[in-house]
This record gives structure tokens, sequence and C-alpha cells, in this order.
């Protein structure tokens, strides 16, 4: 049986534990470490529909054939009902049918507590019969060291104490203060930039008081957010004027409904969404203009339903025939913009872009010597009932 990681998160909230856990993978592969991965209970987001995120951005990204994970309504009705070994019975039985003897570790991506009464109580449970190591994945919100530190003190007492010491191999901390993050007053969305170090140093001095590992700090970076223009548009209900180049990231939304002047300085960036009322053809001639002059814009939204006469938007030729998308949508520029900023940041599972470059950015921030070497000198899993049984009956 290969060693098991299982990820969990420090509590309710979104902490990235889909990309740790992705990027947990390439860091071990890049270790020379034979590695598979697993999401064995589904936990969907609200819209998705195909195939589950996590699974299908595995194999589209390691090419690692995950097993598909079970349904989350079935795992809670079979903790409800005190079937947790049944549970836990097939829970094992995936990574036989998933592993055989390719992998010598699997990186287990556990549940995330939302209003899920049992996530918490199925990641013990899986722990248990996977014989798996826990690392807990957190993000910084903005708090002190200290205050970071024992949050991740509280989530791994809930482990240690179920599992015992060796039961926690180490945290990840992710979306980490960089040198441009507002609490440095310099704030730069266009860039990565280095990890703040007066904030790294405090915080790993925290967690050694607390006697937990640091596995790995991965810094905040908004290149790992930004969606490509078509899916704002969708989101937007936006139909296409010019179809352009969608696969564009929108770095940065900019309602340009002031005067020309003070759109163009203050919002036309590389990397902008410009969204303008449909009848400000100025703003949106000058939109055009920044583009041909060099400056990348993500894409144009005309709002409200106003589609410009015809020899308005063949000025706009030239830009668009450069692959600038320019979109119409039916709603106010309130609204539109409402929508675009309300827009789900999880990665899709087509856009392998994206993907790969939240892999990297994790697996760069990963102490993989470190990793390995707890992993090569780890407990021996025993053999847990779930698996003994399910063994039996094979």
């Amino acid at each position: 049986m290969p060693k098991m990681i299982l990820t969990v998160s420090t509590g309710v909230g979104r902490v990235g534990l889909t990309s740790i856990s992705l990027g947990l993978v390439r860091a071990l592969r890049r270790g020379q470490v034979r590695v598979g991965f697993s999401k064995p209970i589904a936990q969907p987001r609200p819209g998705d529909c195909g195939p589950e995120r996590s699974t299908a951005l595995a194999e589209l990204l390691t090419g690692v054939k995950a097993p598909a994970p079970l349904g989350l309504e079935h795992a809670e009705a079979r903790i409800a009902n005190g079937e947790d070994e049944v549970l836990m019975e097939e829970v094992y039985s995936l990574f036989e049918d998933a592993t055989g003897d390719a992998a010598n570790v699997i990186v287990v991506e556990g549940l995330v507590p939302t209003d899920h009464v049992y996530a918490t109580q199925i990641n013990l449970a899986m722990a248990r019969a996977l014989g798996a190591q826990v690392v807990i994945v957190g993000r910084s919100k903005g708090e002190d060291p200290k205050e970071l530190g024992e949050t991740f003190e509280i989530a791994a007492r809930t482990y240690t104490e179920a599992l015992g010491e060796e039961g926690v191999l180490g945290v990840v901390l992710n979306k980490a203060p960089t040198c441009s993050s507002p609490r440095m007053k310099t704030p730069d969305r266009f860039y990565s930039h280095p990890l703040d170090a007066d904030f790294l140093a405090a915080f790993k001095q925290q967690l050694a008081k607390l006697s937990i590992r640091c596995l790995g700090v991965v810094p905040d970076s908004p290149a790992l957010g930004a969606p490509r223009v078509r899916e704002i548009a969708e989101a937007t209900g936006a139909v296409p004027i010019n179809e352009g180049n969608t696969d564009r990231r929108v770095r940065l939304v900019c309602v340009a409904a002031m005067q020309v002047e003070n759109a163009v300085d203050r919002g036309m960036k590389p990397g902008s969404l410009i969204i303008v009322p449909g009848d400000r053809s100025d703003n949106l001639l000058a939109a055009c203009m920044v583009s041909l002059s060099g400056v990348q814009l993500s894409g144009i939204i005309l709002c409200g339903g106003i589609r410009p006469p015809q020899h308005i938007l063949d000025l706009c030729g030239p830009a668009m025939d450069q692959g600038l998308p320019v979109f119409l949508s039916q709603t106010s520029t309130f609204e539109t913009a409402r929508s675009a900023l309300s827009v789900d940041l999880e990665v899709p599972i087509d856009d392998r872009d994206r993907a790969e470059l939240v892999m990297n950015t994790v697996a760069n921030g990963v102490d993989i010597d470190g990793l390995t070497k707890l992993l090569a000198a780890g407990r021996e899993a025993n053999i847990s009932p779930p698996a003994f049984r399910h063994m039996l009956i094979q």
C-alpha cells in the first residue's frame, strides 16, 4: 500500500485545498517520487456540472487516472446512518482499483468544512482507514503571524488528538503576504512579487514555538486568480459583437463611465476589462485607441443593451482585428460590473494554462527535500479494519 498524504483545511472557507493538493503532486514528482492523486468524496460547488473538478484537473495536468469519487450525499447518508466503516471500505476500494503498484505516495484531497456537518468527521475517518498523515492547509486573511500560527495549531490539535503526533505531517500556508500586498502599502496587481520576508520569518518562528512543521509557503499572486474574458462574458450574459481572443486574462475590471481622460488614466491598463455604457462611444473609441497603442486590454463589455452605431464599430475595427474582444450586455453598467466582480475564481477544468501556473507556483513554495525526507522516515501504516475487511472480501 502506498503512503498516503491527506490534505485538509484549517476551517470553513476557501483555502485553495485543490490547488495545494495538486501542487504537492507536482512537487513530489520533482523530487522523483512516484505519486498519485485522489479526491475520494466529491464536493461540488454550486453550478458545477460534468466531471469532478479536482479529479479532472489531476488527469489533465499529470496524466494520473484518478478514480471517480463517491458522491457527497452518499457519504453523508452513510455517516448519518452510522455506517462509517462501510463508507471507509468504499473509500479504500477506490485506491486499490486506481493505483496498483504504480505509486509510492498518493495525495488524497479531503473535504473542506462548509455547511456539511460531517466534513471533519469524514476526514478523520479517511485518515484512519488509509493510514494517512495529514497536511493542514490554511491561507492568510490579514492576520498577524501569531494569530495565523494559532489557527493552524487549533486545526492540528483536532487531528493529533485523534491520530497521534505523527498523524500530522505539517502545514502549508497559501496566499501568504508579498511585498506588494496592502500591508506593505505598495500594491501592484500585475506582477508577482517576493514573499514578505519579515512576515514569513515571524510565522515560521511561531510555528516552531508550537512544534508544527512548515512544509511550504505559497505567495499571494493575483495572476493565479485571473479568469479568461470568456468566463466573465458568460457570468454577465454578454454576447459577442467581436469575439476576438477570449483567452485573454482579466486582471482588473474598469467601469469607464467617467470622462475619457480619467477613464484612460485610471483604468485602461494591461489586462483591464473595460465595462462601458453602450452609448459612451467616446470611451469605447478611447479603449480601442489604447489597445492599438500596444496596451493589451482583456476586452470590452458594452452595457444596457445599447449597440453602438455601425460607423462607430467600423472605427473600432483595427483594434478588433488585433483580437480585442467586444461584448454586449443587456444589463446596466452596475449590474454588469457586479456580475463580473462576482465570477467564481476556481480554475475551470479546461483552463490548462492557469492550472499549470497554479501547480507550479505551489510546487515552488513547497520544501520538497524536507517533505520527501519526512515521508521516507515516516511511520509504517497498520492495516485498518476497513482495509482488512475489504481484502478479505477480495
